[in-house]
């Protein structure tokens, strides 16, 4: 599995002033520890939440399965953004795969340091070409804060039901982009691009 992930950065007419692309390098361990658990081991222990808290993936609970859909103002669920600078001491700048959390979120709001997040675009289905298959998500985040931000990670968090009936969040992906600012009255708009090559 490979693709891309894309930030835009728009001003407040729309007009694009920012654009950067990267390889996708963020699947992280919690993907893989719910898609085992997903594709049939009775239990799966240690998957680690954003909360730092230490859950079990068990079969049984089947409620919420990997829910990555980014409802408007949700930074529990779907795409989110971080500084990468200061936040969690034990989450360095550059990505480990066992990452647990993004460094340093923005979380969702309107006042100092946070972002507007818009509800995720999410498609019906995968889109086939002659050699390859993919999907994109996209979600766009506003500073309405009345100051700048800067974005420096991106990444996924998803919510999975765990044993107890828990519902836990986990990322799930984080990839580091080129650190850039995000004026008051601008909109950043992040594209993951997920692709399966012959």
């Amino acid at each position: 599995m490979n693709g891309t992930v894309k930030i835009e950065i728009h001003d407040a007419e729309g007009r694009l002033e920012y654009v950067e692309e990267v390889a996708l390098r963020s699947p992280l361990k919690a993907f893989l520890q719910i898609l085992l658990m997903r594709m049939g081991a009775a239990n799966v222990a240690a998957a680690i939440d954003i909360g730092n808290t230490s859950r079990t993936l068990e079969q049984a609970d089947t409620t919420t399965m990997m829910a990555a859909t980014g409802a408007a103002a949700d930074d529990d669920q779907g795409i989110v953004v971080g500084t990468n600078s200061g936040g969690i001491s034990t989450i360095a700048t550059t990505v480990a795969i066992d990452d647990r959390a993004l460094k340093n979120q923005i979380t969702a709001g309107s006042t100092t340091g946070k972002f507007t997040h818009d509800a995720q675009s999410n498609p019906d289905d995968v889109t086939t070409f002659s050699d390859k298959a993919e999907f994109q998500i996209i979600r766009r985040f506003a500073n309405d804060s009345g100051a700048a931000i800067s974005i420096g990670e991106i990444g996924i968090y998803a919510e999975q039901e765990c044993t107890g009936a828990v519902l836990g969040v986990f990322a799930i992906a984080r990839d580091i982009v080129t650190t850039v600012s995000v004026g008051n009255g601008k909109q950043a708009t992040v594209t993951y691009t997920w692709r399966i090559i012959e």
